[in-house]
């Protein structure tokens, strides 16, 4: 037997040690004598411990390739054939000007012949697939309300004509998200609509302005209270240096809204990726800076309790990125198809046309073809199945690609937090085996 590559070890006392594997995403706590004979290989194979070991990947059989294994079971997930996503954008305009935004504001809309053409294309996979996953994205969507009705109604007549299920989201600013924009999109079976709100009211308000330079905030807020209980709402909390401070004055404010069980709150981060979001390069944080700021607010929300921020418990990423997977296209309001948001508007960086016959245009291979498993770099990381490889198009245009997950001591530091304000109090972990298979944790002294 031996140990798993991807074994970390999370911290050690006197006597215990807390160990996760990035493969099974188990988390265990072991007496240091046991892990102590986990390190030297002399376990007995017949023991409970051993067993609930292997269990958790944190233990092999000595003819397992670890990497082969990872490798075969990403192939799995990465080219099944059975579902289609598309992320659709019915136009570039938005309603909004954030100084951060990733993308050029262009007063364009997606003509009938591209809509024609994307449902010819959706009936073209109907035959071939199980499940299709619509998410309407912008600009703002909600200033192309015609366009996704048409498009919409069009597509879900396909999938019940085919048996295909059919689920759809959306991106916002959840400006426009009235009251009858909430019943029309149930209509149109939207089940979950994403926000983002940048902190508190003065903070938020100073970053996510209306084009005119009137504030959203208060507008927003409403539709969301108008909104909670129809759709799923994750809430967007984009942190970058100007706001690192101020975003966590947003928790309290949906607690007092009664929105603690209506929605969830999540942090992005605020990268200069684009051409259009160059200038605001200086703000935002490098990837040390970036882990520092995650972990302490992800601190004061759980010693805060608040529930509906989410705990970014590490999780695997089987498969890797949608833009790794052949049935995941972009597509752009003049019909170009992509295979990640980032380079939309950049027709040099498409890689191919709705009107078209996909096909296998170099850039097209590349994204189905890399390999993490041969990247020098990835290869070696202990993390790798939590990230797969991390953004291929930031690594392609030779950017940081692995993210704050990767930083320095993240996960450590993070599973620190998990086990001090999510697991049960180590003066209660008296057991001699205890296993959570939900939460994929165990207690083993």
């Amino acid at each position: 037997m031996k140990q798993s590559r991807f074994n970390l070890l999370v911290d050690k006392t006197d006597q215990h040690v807390l160990l996760f594997n990035s493969f099974s995403r188990g988390f265990v706590e072991l007496e240091k004598e046991i892990h102590q004979k986990l390190e030297k290989g002399s376990l007995d194979p017949d023991d409970q411990v051993t067993r609930e070991l292997k269990k958790g990947f944190f233990l092999l059989d000595d003819d397992v390739d670890e990497l082969r294994v990872l490798d075969a079971r990403n192939r799995i997930e990465r080219y099944k054939s059975f579902r289609l996503g598309l992320i659709i954008l019915p136009t570039l305009n938005c309603n909004f000007r954030c100084d951060y935004c990733f993308e050029e504001k262009k007063k364009i809309f997606m003509t009938p012949e591209i809509e024609d053409a994307i449902v010819k294309f959706v009936n073209g996979r109907a035959r071939e697939i199980k499940q299709l996953k619509v998410s309407w994205f912008g600009g703002e969507p909600l200033l192309a309300t015609k366009i996704i009705d048409r498009l919409s109604r069009r597509i879900i007549d396909l999938c019940q004509k085919h048996g295909v299920e059919y689920y759809s989201d959306m991106t916002t600013n959840g400006y426009l998200l009235n009251q009858k924009n909430i019943d029309w999109l149930r209509e149109i079976k939207v089940d979950k609509i994403q926000i983002t709100i940048d902190g508190d009211r003065e903070t938020h308000d100073q970053r996510r302005r209306l084009k005119n330079g009137r504030p959203t905030f208060d507008v927003i807020l409403d539709n969301i209270k108008r909104a909670a209980g129809h759709f799923t709402i994750p809430i967007r909390l984009n942190v970058d240096r100007k706001n690192a401070l101020e975003a966590k004055n947003l928790l309290p404010i949906l607690a007092e809204n009664k929105l603690r069980d209506k929605v969830y709150v999540y942090y992005g981060i605020v990268v200069g990726l684009t051409k259009a979001c160059k200038d605001y390069e200086s703000s935002c944080m490098d990837p040390d800076e970036l882990t520092r700021v995650m972990l302490l607010l992800h601190e004061d929300a759980a010693k805060s309790e608040y529930d509906f921020m989410h705990f970014p418990y590490p999780l695997t990423s089987v498969g890797g990125c949608g833009a790794m997977r052949p049935d995941f296209f972009v597509i752009d309001p003049d019909g170009y198809l992509h295979k990640c948001l980032n380079p939309v508007g950049m027709k040099e960086e498409a890689v191919g046309h709705i009107s078209r016959p996909v096909g296998f245009s170099p850039g097209l291979v590349t994204y189905l073809t890399w390999d993490p498993m041969e990247d020098e770099v990835c290869s070696k990381c202990d993390i790798l199945p939590i990230c797969s490889g991390g953004c291929l198009w930031n690594k392609l245009h030779g950017l940081h690609s692995c993210g704050y997950f990767n930083g320095p001591g993240y996960v450590k530091e993070l599973l620190k937090l998990y086990y001090k304000y999510a697991c049960r109090p180590p003066q209660e972990a008296a057991e001699k085996v205890t296993a959570n298979q939900g939460s994929g944790r165990s207690n083993i002294s």
